[in-house]
């Protein structure tokens, strides 16, 4: 029964590490399955101990709650806390003792390996305290249940605990270290490699289980039965008694989690061009005769996005100080390629006290000295930007940021998602207010000397690796700070994907409020410790097993009070709504069609890549988004255009209808589709309004060695000419239908990055030049904004 006991805390142990997501995605499936090895452990040693039904059930709800309270609060902590510098000492010194050349700089190891030394950050993601905290915890928690704690065994699972994690590291480096090219691994997976050991979670959960053999035999756990009641409680007392710790759960939580929205400001928002001219420029909005990186790696959609809710300035020449601040509400703060004037921070400084929303905006690279600049402002306000990039830890691509229902800031209301480009990480205090709080990432340390500021995109043995803060928000008297990391999402080119929109109106409105003086959070909190005490300490209490076996009520009170807390800290701030309505909507759930992001790599066919096709229609003023077919369909969401490209998925008739509808009343339909998309399913849309698309292979004169050249040629059923392709056919036809117009197109080639180039490409060749035109000219088309309208308009 003592193995079993110390068993089913290994096992919960694993459910933290597959189930909160610290260095993987989360698995739900597999860490409801480590609950349940766990406590079916439990009920096996609490039948042999003689527990009754109902107080097996009360006992193990109580240790599940006690987990589901401490993840949270350890994903948090373990965000703060990555290098350790005191058990980097003993294990250099038992390296030493076992002949291995060692030393240890801070949190640093140096070990010397087959030819070189080999960097170790000792960290508490590579001591493994994540599983080994919940080990531990777990099994306190039982030794207290069973009334077996006592300040011996407290002592001697510390001990013993602290003397294992030394030892498992030691032992960890002398496998990694052994015969192994450790600087040369880029070209193996992650999981092949011997720093697997270190981050991969089944290898931690299998290299800390030992620690519970060795607690089992030195600090035995029998949960014997609690003695029998004397006397029966009255219903009235258990029943106060229950809801005191609902009530104390729901108190605290609320104390915690609660944000005063404060009140409004009049929307004055600057951006700072004067210290960032160098980089990712705001001043110039994109048109269609403005290409290159430059073109699209700014923050021209920003502004405009901005200016539909704010009154927006950008400030090319003005310096700051107490003058010229006292008319702003929100100073928006991108990459600085040149310093701060001391002067102009002490008035930012002062600003922000008086109520001023000052938001940082960080990068992965210090290029131009752009972090060091920042930070001379952050520094004031207690954080920095590291000098770091951020990647995902399993296979070194974006970071995505899922957050907790429950537990969502207020500028990510309605924002279930949010992808990273190779962000830098944050160095906050405990009390920031955590605003994007990560798992599953490494930092991989700035170095020049590679040939790209984006490092090795792989974790290394000296990356700090498991849960970093992303963005973070800071109340400094009455006014607001709100750093974020990733300048890139901001970009023209990304702006518009995903919910990133939402996410910097609600940054903005979140700052364009003064901090609120209110007591109310302290009031609730100290309402909460009390209520828990004065509930914990009553006679009966103590002798019901204590806060142990009532932890399901005090969580079950939590869980309210932090829903509650959400919702309140976010009752005054309007609902993410679309600024400005979407008008075009790009509908990539249904057919062949990506848009991967314009710095990265294909992984696909190039002709089925449509970022450049997508974030050209910002070239006119536009503002194009993604859409699932029936989000398109939402009269709520005011889309205009609707883009269907490379259809490859069936509709149901339902679903045809209801685009019949939407393209009746005024909806604007582009079907795109290619000879080379095989299981098209463009024409169950067109044949429902008259049209039809099909493709006939002809044969041109005789090849030399392969035979006769074959193009294939595009045909239409109904519908009349707009635009003429390369080839003189007709590329697009349209067809009105009620008070709309459904467009096809017969060739997406055309307005791939085939056809169309990459966004940040320089130089343009004179068939991606007339490529660009087409493209404008077909929206121009669609939205009637005065383009020549015939088939020889645009060729």
């Amino acid at each position: 029964m003592n193995f079993l006991t110390w068993g089913a805390a290994t096992a919960f142990s694993g459910a933290w590490l597959v189930g909160a997501g610290f260095y993987q995605r989360s698995q739900f499936g597999a860490a409801i399955l480590f609950v349940l090895l766990g406590a079916g452990a439990l009920v096996i040693a609490m039948r042999r101990g003689g527990w009754s039904r109902g107080s097996i059930a009360v006992a193990i709800a109580g240790i599940a709650s006690l987990h589901l309270l401490l993840v949270p609060i350890v994903f948090r902590l373990s965000a703060h806390v990555h290098a350790l510098q005191a058990p980097a000492l003993p294990i250099a010194a038992s390296l030493e003792l076992l002949g291995v050349d060692a030393w240890r700089d801070q949190a640093t190891l140096h070990v010397q390996a087959a030819s070189h030394l080999v960097p170790v950050l000792v960290s508490t993601e590579s001591l493994a305290l994540v599983p080994v905290v919940a080990l531990v915890l777990t099994g306190i928690a039982l030794l207290a249940l069973a009334r077996q704690l006592t300040v011996r065994g407290a002592v001697l699972i510390a001990g013993l605990t602290a003397a294992y994690v030394v030892l498992r590291m030691v032992g960890l480096l002398l496998v990694v270290l052994h015969g192994e090219d450790i600087l040369n691994l880029e070209e193996r997976p992650v999981g092949e490699t011997p720093v697997a050991l270190l981050v991969r979670p089944f290898w931690q959960w299998i290299t800390t289980a030992p620690l519970a053999l060795l607690l089992a035999r030195a600090v035995p756990l029998r949960l014997a039965a609690p003695a029998p009641r004397s006397r029966r409680e009255p219903l009235v007392a258990a029943a106060a008694r229950g809801v005191s710790y609902l009530a104390a759960g729901a108190l605290i939580a609320a104390g915690l989690l609660y944000l005063p929205v404060g009140q409004a400001k009049s929307g004055r928002v600057v951006v700072d061009e004067l210290h960032s001219r160098e980089w990712a420029t705001a001043s110039r909005t994109l048109d269609t005769e403005w290409f290159g990186r430059e073109s699209v790696y700014n923050l021209a959609t920003t502004v405009e996005l901005l200016r539909e809710r704010y009154r927006v300035t950008v400030n090319e020449s003005r310096r700051y100080d107490d003058a010229g601040l006292a008319d702003v509400d929100v100073l928006i703060v991108k990459p600085p390629t040149t310093a701060f004037e001391p002067e102009e921070i002490e008035a930012i400084e002062r600003w922000v006290a008086a109520g001023g929303g000052l938001f940082l905006i960080g990068d992965h690279t210090d290029l131009l000295g752009m972090m060091s600049n920042l930070n001379e402002l952050a520094d004031r306000f207690g954080f920095r930007f590291n000098l770091d990039a951020s990647n995902r830890l399993e296979d070194g691509q974006f970071v995505v940021h899922e957050p907790v229902p429950w537990l969502v800031h207020p500028v990510l209301r309605g924002v279930d998602s949010l992808t990273f480009m190779t962000s830098c990480t944050l160095d906050v205090p405990l009390d920031a207010e955590p605003v994007l709080v990560a798992g599953n990432t490494f930092s991989d340390p700035l170095d020049y000397r590679s040939f790209s500021f984006f490092g090795n995109v792989r974790p290394d043995l000296s990356d700090a690796f498991g849960v970093h803060v992303l963005g973070a928000g800071f109340r400094v008297g009455a006014g607001r700070v709100l750093a974020f990391s990733d300048s890139t999402l901001l970009s023209t080119f990304a702006i518009t994907q995903e919910k990133r929109p939402e996410f910097l109106l609600q940054s903005v409105e979140y700052l364009n409020r003064t901090q609120a003086d209110s007591a109310l959070p302290e009031a609730l909190l100290w309402t909460g410790l009390g209520l828990l005490a004065l509930a914990w300490l009553t006679r009966a209490a103590r002798a019901r097993g204590g806060l142990v076996q009532h932890l399901p009520l005090v969580l079950g009170g939590a869980l309210a009070g932090a829903v509650w807390a959400t919702a309140a800290s976010r009752i005054d701030i309007p609902e993410p709504r679309e600024v400005p309505a979407s008008r075009i909507a790009f509908v990539l759930d249904r057919g062949q069609a990506e848009l991967p992001p314009a710095l990265v790599e294909l992984r696909s066919a190039s002709y089925q890549a449509f970022d450049t096709f997508y974030v050209w229609c910002q070239r006119l003023g536009l503002v194009p988004r993604q859409r699932t077919l029936d989000e398109a369909l939402d009269e709520a969401l005011d889309d205009e255009v609707m883009v269907l490209i490379n259809p490859d998925v069936p509709f149901s008739r339902a679903e045809v209808r209801a685009v019949h509808r939407w393209v009746d009343a005024g909806g604007r339909l582009i079907v795109m589709d290619t000879v080379l998309n095989a299981r098209s399913t463009a024409n169950e849309l067109l044949s429902s309004f008259g049209m039809r698309l099909t493709y006939e292979v002809r044969s041109f004169g005789g090849g030399e060695g392969d035979g006769p050249a074959v193009t294939p040629v595009a045909r239409f059923d109904g519908g009349a000419p707009v635009l003429l392709g390369p080839d003189a056919n007709v590329l697009v036809r349209q067809q009105p239908v009620g008070a709309g117009r459904v467009y096809c197109v017969a060739d997406s080639i055309v307005f791939s990055r085939v056809g169309m180039g990459q966004q940040t490409a320089d130089e343009r060749t004179a068939d991606v030049a007339a490529n660009h035109a087409s493209h404008f000219a077909l929206f121009r088309h669609v939205l009637d904004l005065g383009a020549a309208s015939d088939a020889e308009g645009t060729r």
